[in-house]
């Protein structure tokens, strides 16, 4: 008989291990965010925007293959409830066949990709980058099951080496004049740490090769959530493409550039919390008073980490940027400042996801990012004119103001959460944002502060959001919720602990 694979919880110690396991993600990603911030700074005083650019030209590229080689299945897996063992391992040997035949298919094209962008040089980088492709895919299943049996700790480990290898192997081939190859040598160093970390994390080995029973209900998912991931493709990487033929590789690169210095910072912050919500609300799908409270709750602590950074940075983008990056890094300021804009959606715009994913509608989920993909796209499109910081503009406006709140109509329409809860948890919220972005600009604007001081508005913001919140009950409330999280590391039974083995 085959065994399921998945560790039971016991109900009283969820919220404890799902409070740690955030916690513990959230330092892991703090240090992952200097480590990442320190690659972005020390690499590219050593590189060109045109470096970047070129790497770019492909990253759609690449993208496109993982989510399809992918299939949805490693999310699959995560909300699947009873997979078993050899599902598990008829999943991996699916995935790592599909994940050599894109690797294959874009060898071939990789040609036709150089030709489309005028580029010559992306033949080899393309076919280089696609031996990546079925490397990554080997630890697919491994990290699902790591999430599953929520070993946020082997994750949080994974999080920080395999950055960190990724920089000293960038920086050492930057060093040595290996100019994009840099990038991409960068990029192979952290997906061999993550394989080799996550198979001995689990200490799972794949067993052999066979048709088993009950796949097609997770191929199904699957599917779902592969339509859903390529609408979000779409969202995330069709304005590269549109910069990459029409602008070229020095106005990619800038674009790139920003956006990559904007959004990593943004999804190492949301990560404790996507890491966290699905297993979390799964477990507490059948108390609908419950699994309302601790939604509501996870969001309220994601905005309060987001916001406030957002808004700050919006205001402050065009000197920092140049402070950190350098004279030849010049234009990437408005660029940076309006999609810092975008980021205030992106909360909200994940919590979603942790709904349809925790309800099993991830059919519905698809329809919606469909949705979400046809906004951006004309967003991007509309942009154009006005060059890379015309489409970073369109990017923010069209996500913030049409296609999030699209998005998250359709995730409260049913369910535990309502309209109305969300509603009223977001008043407070968008006030707080109005005020700080006034006096943040305010300040700005009279004090023109520049280099280290600008650092110094950072903490400002998170300051005064925190205390506009502290004037509605609602933001009280959430805040005395914050601080009673502390409880949550407390020893569970302090009399057993005590006890000798």
């Amino acid at each position: 008989m085959d065994d399921p694979i998945t560790q039971e919880i016991e109900a009283s110690q969820l919220k404890r291990i799902s409070v740690r396991g955030g916690a513990i993600t959230a330092v892991s990603q703090g240090a992952k965010f200097v480590i990442r911030m320190a690659a972005q700074i020390t690499i590219a005083r050593l590189l060109l925007p045109s470096d970047y650019g070129l790497v770019a030209m492909i990253a759609p590229v690449l993208s496109l293959v993982v989510l399809l080689a992918d299939l949805g299945i490693g999310q699959a897996v995560v909300q699947h409830p009873d997979i078993t063992r050899r599902q598990m391992s008829a999943l991996f040997w699916l995935g790592s066949a599909i994940n050599i035949g894109v690797a294959l298919s874009v060898i071939v094209c990789a040609p036709l990709i150089a030709l489309a962008y005028h580029e010559p040089r992306l033949i080899r980088v393309a076919m280089v980058a696609a031996v990546m492709v079925p490397l990554g895919g080997l630890a697919t299943q491994h990290f699902a099951l790591l999430t599953r049996n929520v070993r946020f700790q082997a994750l949080a480990i994974l999080d920080v080496l395999a950055p960190l290898c990724s920089l000293a192997v960038g920086l050492a081939a930057a060093y040595a004049g290996w100019s994009y190859w840099s990038l991409l040598a960068s990029q192979a160093a952290e997906s061999i740490v993550m394989v080799i970390g996550a198979w001995l994390a689990t200490g799972w080995i794949p067993g052999p090769p066979r048709r088993e029973p009950g796949l097609r209900s997770i191929l199904k998912v699957g599917g779902h959530i592969t339509g859903t991931n390529l609408a979000t493709y779409v969202t995330s990487t069709a304005d590269n493409i549109i910069l990459g033929v029409f602008g070229g590789d020095q106005v990619l690169g800038l674009y790139d550039k920003g956006y990559r210095t904007v959004t990593q910072p943004l999804g190492q912050l949301l990560m404790p919390f996507n890491r966290v919500a699905t297993p979390t609300l799964l477990r507490r799908r059948d108390d609908a008073a419950r699994y309302r409270k601790a939604y509501l709750n996870m969001l309220e602590l994601v905005l309060l980490l987001v916001w406030p950074g957002a808004v700050c940075g919006a205001v402050i983008a065009t000197p920092l940027f140049e402070f950190l990056l350098g004279s030849h890094w010049t234009g990437i300021g408005p660029i940076a400042s309006w999609l810092c804009f975008g980021v205030l959606a992106s909360p909200l715009y994940s919590s979603t996801y942790w709904l349809f994913t925790s309800q099993s509608r991830t059919g519905t989920q698809m329809k919606y990012g469909v949705g979400l993909a046809v906004i951006s796209l004309v967003g991007f499109i509309a942009g154009l004119p006005w060059g890379a910081a015309g489409v970073a503009a369109g990017a923010g406006l069209s996500f913030t103001l049409l296609g999030t709140p699209l998005v998250l109509l359709g995730a409260t329409r049913e369910g535990p959460v309502r309209r109305m809860d969300l509603g009223l948890t977001l008043v407070p919220f968008c006030v707080a944002a109005a005020v700080v972005f006034a006096v943040i600009f305010t300040a700005y604007d009279r004090f023109k502060p520049h280099g280290l001081e600008l650092f110094a508005m950072v903490p400002v913001s998170y300051l005064l959001f925190a205390a506009i919140l502290g004037g509605f009950p609602r933001g009280r409330e959430m805040l005395r919720g914050v601080l009673r999280l502390r409880e949550q590391f407390k020893p569970s039974n302090p009399t057993r602990a005590a006890t000798p083995p």
